[in-house]
């Protein structure tokens, strides 16, 4: 094992990575003095040290080894210590360095043996686990603040040695020092770190509405939390560039700072928040509804609410193409088993929807669903976002939906969606593609959504209508049939048919 120290922290894994192809080069060199142990040289390049006397930003003792990977490079100047030791014991003892811990989420106890060792001082807890996780421990007694980490993907023991966790963990350490010097208080008992990365024409206000969706349909009230925001980023919140998060979760005073300045500026996130774990309760689904109400009224529609306080009553929302029904619901997606049928009979036209339930768990399934239950279009808030009273209608809002179903991995019930769509454009709108006699035979092919795909590749959006690049992919012929031409074709949603044509080519 060779480990070199002095790694600026700002340096790229691409770099890292030639670096240590140039220290092998260079141990070539002196095979003669350092010769080549059997199982090859192990590399380990490490940040540089606070300079003597310099208190780092943070020390972090990790418990969860399992969980962090020892390449850990951060943007923040972090003391990081793998052990509970006499090394860890001197920054406690003779700095005055934020201290912080992350251990496993399923084993508080790691928690509790560090904090129990040094109750002189104050320790943050970071708990990286599951999403679950983080919401079962919202009942349970804990005595220390806590923020939960989560990455896509990422379950304790094990799995997180992905950088999303590192990404994560840094985020929630830079949102607590910046916290403490700004004097805000810590209004949780235990709070979960959200982040998204919004798309779109309004990618800011995407990021936002993504977070308000994940924190309800984990059963949070998304406006109990604190929103992390760049220094740089409009400080007038309800007219800037952050106005959802205004409209939405009441972010009146966001945490800001340089530490969240550094570690964002690295970060493909575009909005990021600590939610309370605190379940929600029955006077929350009425603050719901009304954000709801309050972020239609921003986009300039005029909603008509006879009773805020009923959830089963809709509120018509009146724009220049007629009025839209909205109400709100949990995701029938939850319940109904994914989707692989290819007899879509009883999905009507797609112009003649009765209304809008807002869901904040509106999946391709959940969708589908719906559908076939009341004739009614689930959405997301971020389907919301961007919504014109000037140029929407029901099929609109199923283009505004095919922006976050942008994906490269197949699914059943993704498929299904995208067949519903293209499907209305040979029943009710125009056919101007080459690929249009396999889309055809597609739609009525029995192994549609398990041999053959559709996928989004990319969406843009232009006044009044969403422009999708499609293409219809036959995994029996493997990766060819994601290079044959012939399978692709463009989708146009407009406020009242749907459109195949035609690429143009470039």
């Amino acid at each position: 094992m060779i480990e070199i120290s002095g790694l600026p922290r700002t340096v790229e894994p691409a770099r890292v990575d030639e670096l240590k192809g140039e220290v092998l080069r260079l141990l070539d060199d002196f095979v003669a003095l350092y010769p080549r142990p059997a199982d090859g040289w192990r590399l380990m390049l490490m940040p540089a040290l606070p300079r003597r006397g310099r208190a780092p930003d943070a020390a972090v003792l990790v418990v969860a080894e399992k969980a962090v990977s020892h390449d850990w490079r951060p943007a923040l100047d972090l003391r990081i210590f793998r052990k509970n030791g006499p090394e860890f014991a001197q920054v406690v003892e003779e700095t005055k360095a934020p201290l912080f811990v992350a251990y496993d989420g399923d084993d508080p106890d790691q928690m509790r043996r560090a904090r129990g060792d040094w109750t002189v001082r104050d320790m943050h807890a970071l708990a990286i686990g599951s999403t679950a996780a983080a919401v079962r421990s919202a009942g349970e007694d804990r005595t220390w603040r806590t923020t939960h980490v989560v990455a896509p993907g990422i379950r304790a023991n094990g799995a997180g040695r992905d950088r999303g966790i590192l990404a994560a963990l840094e985020l929630a350490i830079a949102a607590e020092l910046d916290r403490v010097g700004s004097d805000l208080s810590w209004p949780f008992g235990a709070a979960i770190l959200l982040r998204a990365q919004g798309t779109g024409p309004d990618a800011r206000s995407d990021g936002w509405a993504a977070l308000y969706d994940r924190s309800w349909s984990m059963g949070l009230a998304p406006w109990r939390s604190l929103c992390l925001m760049r220094s740089g980023d409009d400080p007038t919140i309800a007219t800037g560039e952050d106005w959802t998060a205004h409209e939405l979760l009441e972010a009146e005073r966001p945490i800001r700072g340089p530490a969240i300045e550094r570690v964002m500026a690295m970060s493909r996130a575009t909005a990021a928040m600590l939610v309370d774990l605190k379940p929600r309760t029955s006077d929350d689904h009425v603050h719901h509804r009304r954000a709801i109400v309050q972020l239609m009224k921003r986009q300039h529609w005029s909603p008509a609410d006879r009773d805020h306080r009923d959830e089963d009553l809709p509120i018509r929302l009146t724009g220049n193409l007629g009025d839209l029904n909205m109400r709100f619901a949990e995701p029938i997606g939850r319940i109904a088993p994914e989707v692989h049928s290819s007899d879509d009979a009883t999905l009507s036209d797609l112009r003649r929807l009765k209304g809008l339930v807002v869901t904040c768990g509106a999946t391709p399934a959940s969708v589908l669903a719906q559908l076939r239950t009341t004739d009614e279009l689930a959405v997301d808030v971020r389907d919301l976002i961007g919504m014109d009273p000037r140029t929407t209608t029901p099929l609109s809002v199923i283009g505004h939906q095919l922006k976050r179903m942008v994906m490269g991995l197949h699914s059943p019930s993704r498929t299904r969606f995208f067949a519903m769509v293209v499907r209305q454009a040979f029943e009710y709108g125009r056919v101007e593609a080459t690929a249009g006699p396999a889309l055809a035979q597609a739609l009525s092919d029995p192994e549609l959504g398990s041999r053959l795909h559709l996928t989004v590749r990319t969406t843009t959006h232009t006044v009044g209508a969403t422009v999708a690049q499609m293409r219809l992919v036959d995994r029996a012929r493997g990766s060819t049939s994601r290079l044959d031409p012939s399978g692709t074709f463009r989708m146009i949603v407009t406020p009242d048919e749907v459109i195949l044509e035609d690429r143009p080519s470039r």
